[in-house]
């Protein structure tokens, strides 16, 4: 079987959850001995000749390729990152129809692997995107109807695919985020949780005013036991340190994935602070793979996603955000309630292995297929 992957960058460094996802597909497709063909950005010196033609020079590559099966990331399909966005994706409906004909030719299959929808953008400030609500509404859905099998990352976004979009629900497979195969023993770190204490953990996005942090440190700050601990392994936390003045939070900054594995074996409760709207309810949060890996039971906010897998799975609590200081007082006085919830992190842990996601995906996807030629 011919596999093709089309990208436009390759993530060798992952520090967050979407470029996990990124990093986790490509390495999945490299198993399977697929080839890559990397979209290449437009340049301030590009002639418009050379922009517009892009297009179709990748077709011609793809087509060379005589690809069985074909695999797009979302958001990134294949969006040529012109100056300006719009025109970017009048291109990218260009490219599409283009992927249509190729596929009716040759019988290429076409999987798309959604992370994100962008009509319902992170909060992160620093991705704004200037586009027209009802063009990008067109264009994801002309995507989607295009493919054979679309992957979404979370129920709610596959209710969404179905729902707003219409796809038939045969079409669309949950594959929800997981972890790597991180090393949880060994020397990656030399930072140890003191045995006396009961450590509450995060790894993720530490920034300030859109990722929840707030939830976290402020629900923390509520409890007066004196050997809880706070653990935060992350990017963008620097601003912590001049906030809150409780030497019982431990702020490691960014570690490697190794390292992060390592501290989580001997923390408690894994945090997912999300705020509870938008955005975060449609997102399962890749920590929440990495937490079951760990065996951590789970603390989390109602953000729906995260909120539904953790009761629906018996593998920690959910609270409102505004319960989160209560919440961790009440684990803290009785720490025994979490051996089954521990329990049901150990069962469920070894699925979310980016190889099992992945892996399952695609063997559906392959049987699927071969149901449809009977």
């Amino acid at each position: 079987m011919r596999i093709v992957q089309i990208v436009n960058r390759l993530v060798s460094n992952p520090l967050d959850g979407g470029s996990t996802r990124t990093c986790a597909l490509d390495s999945f497709v490299d198993s399977l001995g697929g080839k890559k063909l990397v979209v290449q950005s437009d340049g301030w010196g590009d002639s418009r000749v050379w922009r517009l033609a892009r297009p179709w020079s990748l077709l011609r590559e793809i087509e060379s390729a005589t690809p069985d099966v074909l695999i797009f990331r979302y958001p990134g399909f294949p969006f040529f990152w012109s100056i300006d966005r719009n025109t970017d994706i009048l291109r990218s409906l260009a490219f599409l129809q283009g992927i249509k004909s190729l596929a009716r030719r040759n019988g290429t299959r076409i999987i798309i692997d959604i992370l994100d929808l962008l009509r319902y953008p992170s909060p992160n400030p620093d991705m704004k995107l200037d586009l027209n609500d009802g063009l990008l509404g067109y264009f994801e859905q002309s995507l989607f109807n295009t493919a054979d099998e679309v992957w979404a990352c979370s129920h709610a976004i596959a209710d969404h695919l179905t729902g707003t979009y219409s796809l038939p629900s045969d079409k669309v497979r949950v594959v929800l985020n997981g972890n790597g195969h991180n090393q949880s023993v060994g020397n990656a770190t030399s930072v140890t949780i003191p045995e006396d204490t009961f450590a509450f953990f995060y790894a993720g996005d530490l920034s300030r005013g859109w990722r929840g942090t707030e939830i976290m440190l402020d629900g923390f700050q509520e409890v007066i036991d004196p050997s809880a601990r706070l653990v935060l392994c992350g990017l963008n936390g620097d601003w912590i340190a001049d906030t809150c003045d409780d030497q019982r939070i431990l702020l490691l900054g960014p570690l490697s994935a190794d390292a992060v594995a390592q501290i989580g074996r001997e923390c408690k409760v894994g945090l997912i602070p999300q705020p509870e709207l938008g955005y975060y309810h449609l997102a399962f949060p890749t920590k929440l793979g990495l937490y079951l890996n760990l065996g951590l039971p789970v603390l989390t906010t109602l953000a729906r996603e995260a909120s539904d897998f953790v009761t629906r799975n018996n593998v920690g609590l959910a609270v409102a955000a505004t319960d989160f200081g209560r919440t961790m007082s009440d684990i803290l006085a009785a720490p025994d309630q979490l051996e089954v919830l521990r329990s049901e992190c150990d069962r469920l842990g070894p699925g979310f292995y980016w190889d099992a996601i992945y892996g399952n995906a695609f063997s559906g996807f392959c049987a699927r297929g071969l149901e449809a030629t009977r």
